[in-house]
């Protein structure tokens, strides 16, 4: 018997992040879905980086979006839900998920951008011209060259007759002359683009009506704010460079440094100038292990804890007789604060597992040696089982079965009732016939709960403060 009466991990998803689907349908009609951050990010990555075929560019583009969406988050809180799926927040397109994408997200996941202790405004265009946008919400949103992606050039003419522009310009409400013949940018930022318009002697706002050429005309008429305008023939040419605001990280020049062999690191620190990269806002660098059958991820290299994580896996394959084909791999965070910011668990939380990745708490939070080793073997059971699991099988069943395996007495009367539901039903079926329902389905008789196992109590706060490491419900 595994001696974790107290110990209760945590086998579930990330911080969650709810997104409002208005590409699948629009209007109030628009489905609102919860997801776990490392699934957002890969969605965000195939909408707005799905050209990119680097896969340092791909890491670079994971941060900065992960980022963005850890700083951002709430955009939309007044409407009940934290970003949209449009590139007014991010171009999240979860239909479009590939290898490669996925494998950016799990490369860099849970890394942060920060500076000086804060999460970092993240911003990106596609195009910046060759000269990025300073931006007054961070030093490291500054004005800065960028060779890289004049190696790429952007330039894009626009013909907009009056018409078109007093239809862009009326929901502004702005005093425009109605038959203006002239047009001209006269203030810029020091990085050229435009600030103010004037019209036959009206001044416009320049990103106003950028904007409002956008949503009522098209986003692709005036597709940055670098640009010239001249009037030909009663109508007015706009000549300009770049795609985008310009401000942050500039996706074609990212492209091009991944392309010529830049790490994600060098992209990043070049793309935010005196940002720290890191899980937490002191930052650390992940060393890398080798195990026999696992990959562990510190910010110390541990021969013994890579050596237990082989063990549980053998263990966990050993107690469910499966074998596990993959090669999982353990993150473990050098710090609670760490850990909480990667994964948006509370410190009773000692691990969570997605995909083929445990993420844990250091191993002196977890106390005692027996404690960790249950901890992984608890999580490689997950893991292993999940392998061949039919799919959507009920809470009870996938928690419950893991904790009858491994031999466990939970103390949380939801996790014991889970548990002591499966061991009825090994002792009722037999084993065989248990994993034949895992892999293809619980049948009906199967799934009615025992009347003790209805009749179990909810936990008191007492029992919720008790200072154990728990599994939440």
């Amino acid at each position: 018997m595994a001696p974790v009466a107290a110990l209760l991990v945590l086998n579930s998803l990330a911080a969650d992040v709810s997104v409002r689907l208005y590409w699948q349908q629009g209007g109030p009609q628009a489905k609102t879905i919860k997801v776990p951050l490392e699934e957002y990010v890969a969605a965000v990555l195939a909408g707005e980086a799905a050209g990119m075929r680097s896969p340092e560019s791909l890491k670079a583009m994971a941060v900065a979006a992960r980022t963005y969406a850890m700083k951002f988050k709430g955009r939309h809180a007044r409407e009940g839900f934290d970003f949209c799926d449009t590139t007014h927040c991010q171009d999240y397109r979860r239909s479009n998920v590939t290898e490669a994408v996925t494998a950016a997200a799990e490369a860099t996941e849970g890394e942060l951008l920060w500076y000086r202790g804060a999460l970092v405004a993240a911003y990106y265009s596609a195009h910046c011209g060759g000269m990025s946008e300073a931006s007054p919400e961070g030093p490291y949103l500054n004005q800065h060259r960028d060779p890289w992606c004049l190696r790429q050039q952007e330039n894009w003419r626009t013909v907009l007759s009056r018409e078109e522009i007093q239809t862009a310009l009326k929901p502004l409400g702005l005093p425009v002359p109605p038959m203006f013949t002239q047009m001209a940018v006269v203030t810029r930022t020091p990085s050229n683009r435009a600030v103010r318009l004037n019209l036959s002697g009206a001044e416009v706002d320049a990103p106003m009506f950028r904007q409002a050429v956008g949503r009522l005309i098209g986003w692709d008429r005036l597709p940055s704010g670098w640009y010239d305008v001249a009037q030909i023939n009663g109508q007015f040419v706009f000549a300009g460079r770049g795609r985008g605001h310009g401000i942050g990280l500039c996706q074609a020049g990212c492209t091009r440094m991944g392309e010529e062999g830049k790490t994600y690191r060098e992209i990043l620190q070049f793309a935010y100038p005196g940002m720290t990269l890191g899980l937490s806002a002191s930052g650390f660098a992940w060393q890398y292990t080798g195990g026999e059958r696992v990959d562990v991820f510190t910010a110390a290299p541990d021969a013994m804890l890579v050596a237990a994580t082989d063990n549980a896996l053998r263990e966990a394959e050993q107690a469910s007789g499966l074998t596990y084909r993959n090669r999982p791999r353990l993150r473990v965070y050098p710090n609670l604060s760490a850990y909480r910011n990667a994964t948006g668990e509370s410190g009773a939380v000692a691990a969570t597992t997605r995909g083929f990745t445990i993420r844990m708490q250091p191993p002196e939070i977890l106390r005692a040696r027996r404690v960790l080793e249950a901890t992984l073997r608890h999580e490689m059971l997950h893991l292993v089982l999940e392998s061949v699991a039919a799919r959507d099988q009920p809470w009870w069943f996938r928690e419950g079965l893991v904790l009858a395996l491994n031999n466990e007495r939970p103390a949380y009367p939801r996790y014991r009732a889970a548990a002591e539901r499966v061991n009825a039903l090994l002792a009722r079926f037999g084993r065989e016939t248990v994993f034949n329902y895992w892999r293809n389905g619980l049948p009906p008789d199967a799934q009615v709960e025992p009347r003790r196992v209805q009749q179990q109590p909810s936990p008191s706060p007492a029992q919720n403060k008790a200072g154990t490491l728990q599994r939440k419900p």
